[in-house]
């Protein structure tokens, strides 16, 4: 077997992965809008949503949060204002 058909392969099994979408997906100026839009193929369209049944699997094996979602949410929004200002602080 030659380094092109390992590579091949390999790369061949990571679009089988629901998480080889993950990034383009939780992306905030990019999501499941931005794969829905530029993906136009039946196949495509096809991956795309076993991309999104199978991240949203993921998810929920992986993060059952007590929380309410309004305390998750400030949580995040915390974070974000408080990394906004430490980079501000840096400047």
């Amino acid at each position: 077997m030659t380094a092109w058909q390992k590579l091949n392969e390999y790369y061949t099994k990571l679009g089988d992965s629901p998480l080889f979408a993950a990034p383009i997906i939780l992306h905030p100026s990019l999501g499941m809008n931005y794969l829905e839009v530029n993906w136009a193929s039946e196949e495509q369209l096809v991956w795309v949503r076993d991309a999104k049944i199978g991240l949203s699997d993921y998810l929920d094996r992986g993060s059952h949060c007590n929380w309410p979602v309004g305390e998750q949410q400030k949580m995040i929004m915390d974070t974000r204002l408080a990394n906004l200002s430490t980079d501000v602080d840096e400047m």
